[in-house]
């Protein structure tokens, strides 16, 4: 449907004169290792995007992406890598930002794959909802890396101190899950040479979505108040027997989920707030465990304050704390109340040299990880980036259980563009 609509669009622009394009290259290698249990290869990842830019008198522009991984550690790490993972996760293809825009006046119109970030915390996604997310590693290294372009009608009204979106979404798409035999999904052993989690939802997602949002500023506070009414990024999973092979297998199943919200940020003298509140009205989400999955519903909250400090001789501290609350039920996956608290150091030295550490802890539980980051600007086309995630806790909280999935890694970045 896109190409019928962009295919006219674009051979019309060819007429015009004014004309401006470019593109890039980018090559990652990244090279994990872990510090838990056996110190073997947690990810040996080779990555290539490709971003292509056009631009028509400043009013029309058209960027087409994509990325390729190879991971190869899956395959040569057979004593901690089996099931699935091997076959599913080894190699992968997305398409990122591919749209064409319209921009004039108040006037920004996107039709085509991309990325719509709606709230104002940092390090996970709380009112983040539009998107579906890559959920294989947890969502552990950059949030935009992670987050996963769809196709949709963008429409923003931007005059002044407010704006309006508006947002359909043709063809929905759920998050990333880990498949069997990752460390990210815990599955009983006995499960793992025969259990299977496919990546096909049970019923297709044949509903279109939509989603609003409203921005104003009053004074030094920037509001948003947002509504979406979409499939549940995060499905239920059944556990059902596939007819074909006799073996037990995972399928996710999405339901449609209304979600409202407001988002703050307030301004005063160098400190900033950050605040966030969304519902989620009547959430399906799995009860039970892994080997006898049901299903019940609840409304859920979800609150986020953060506050960003004034910086302490080039530091910049960041402090932020979350609540999300559901009915008191048998939660597979979660606990009626998580609470989580946050603290981010981070600091840029010479503009080539990015240090950033953040501890999350979880209060609910005493599970906790660390994120650690330094990123160096090697030259113009070379940068690296060394860094660990470290879980820890009890063997069953939050954060502890995935403590043998904790690692150091080091990525290699390439840039060519022209």
């Amino acid at each position: 449907m896109f190409l019928k609509i962009l295919l006219p669009c674009l051979l019309g622009l060819y007429s015009k004169a004014a004309f401006r394009g470019n593109y890039g290259i980018n090559f990652d290698t990244r090279y994990a290792q872990h510090t838990q249990g056996n110190p073997d290869t947690a990810s040996h990842r080779h990555s290539v995007e490709f971003t292509q830019r056009a631009e028509w008198d400043s009013t029309y522009s058209l960027i087409i992406s994509g990325r390729a991984d190879v991971e190869s550690a899956y395959a040569s790490t057979p004593t901690r890598y089996s099931g699935d993972v091997v076959k599913k996760d080894s190699q992968s293809f997305f398409l990122r930002d591919n749209y064409f825009q319209f921009s004039k006046g108040p006037i920004r119109l996107k039709l085509g794959y991309q990325q719509v970030v709606w709230g104002e915390a940092f390090g996970f996604y709380y009112a983040d909802i539009v998107n579906p997310k890559d959920l294989r590693e947890l969502g552990l290294g950059d949030l935009s890396r992670n987050r996963l372009d769809i196709p949709m009608l963008n429409f923003q009204w931007l005059a002044g101190s407010s704006g309006l979106q508006l947002l359909y979404i043709p063809k929905a798409q759920t998050d990333l899950l880990p498949s069997v035999g990752s460390e990210f999904l815990k599955v009983p052993a006995s499960y793992v040479s025969s259990l299977t989690l496919s990546r096909d939802p049970l019923t297709p997602m044949t509903q279109g979505e939509f989603g609003a949002r409203l921005t104003y500023q009053i004074g030094s506070w920037d509001w948003s108040v947002f509504y979406m009414d979409a499939y549940d990024r995060f499905p239920v999973l059944e556990l059902r027997t596939n007819p074909s092979t006799f073996h037990p297998e995972l399928i996710p199943h999405p339901y449609r989920l209304k979600s409202s919200g407001i988002t703050m940020t307030q301004a005063w003298n160098d400190w900033l707030i950050r605040s966030e509140l969304i519902f989620k009205q009547q959430r399906f989400m799995n009860t039970g465990s892994m080997t006898s999955l049901s299903q019940d519903q609840a409304d859920q909250w979800i609150g986020v304050l953060g506050i960003d400090l004034p910086p302490l001789k080039g530091w910049m501290f960041q402090i932020q704390y979350s609540e999300d609350q559901t009915a008191d039920k048998e939660w597979a996956f979660r606990k009626k109340r998580e609470g989580l608290g946050s603290l981010r150091i981070s600091r840029t030295i010479n503009s080539e040299t990015e240090l950033e550490l953040m501890y999350n802890h979880s209060l609910h539980d005493g599970g906790y990880l660390w994120q650690a980051k330094a990123s160096f600007a090697l030259d113009r086309q070379f940068s690296l980036d060394i860094g660990m995630d470290r879980f820890d806790g009890r063997d069953d909280s939050s954060f502890g259980q995935y403590k043998n999935a904790s690692r150091v890694f080091a990525v290699l970045k390439t840039y060519f563009k022209k």
